[in-house]
């Protein structure tokens, strides 16, 4: 077994890459312009000692959030879609994958461990 944990995986989601995700799905028109529209046009404020700054967001939500973990498997389901090598199989948890490996030898499990985190 293999774990990953996507260090910032939900800071670094990127909503372009999301949207695009959205259009490939068959949701009804209006949750996808829901869903859109969440991640338009945001913007992020904090106040200075010079006063507000703004600028644009375009990546990123927080994990406990709602859609966060939407957001996230959208873009896990293209990972989750490969297809792996015979004795791989991969599952997926929150912003971890786990590659589970099975061979017949512990050095053929090594081999289709090592080919598969190359793919």
């Amino acid at each position: 077994m293999i774990s990953l944990d996507i260090i910032g995986a939900f800071d670094h989601l990127q909503y372009t890459s999301i949207k695009n995700s959205l259009g490939n799905l068959k949701y009804h028109s209006n949750t996808l312009e829901s869903l859109i529209d969440i991640l338009s046009n945001r913007k992020v404020a904090i106040n200075t000692s010079q006063g507000p700054a703004t600028w644009n967001q375009q990546q990123g939500c927080p994990q406990g959030s709602c859609t966060g973990r939407s957001f996230w498997n959208l873009g896990a389901d293209e990972v989750l879609r490969q297809d792996w090598l015979q004795g791989v199989h991969l599952q997926a948890f929150a912003n971890d994958f786990v590659f589970l490996v099975n061979a017949g030898t512990k050095q053929e499990v090594k081999n289709l461990a090592n080919k598969a985190l190359q793919n």
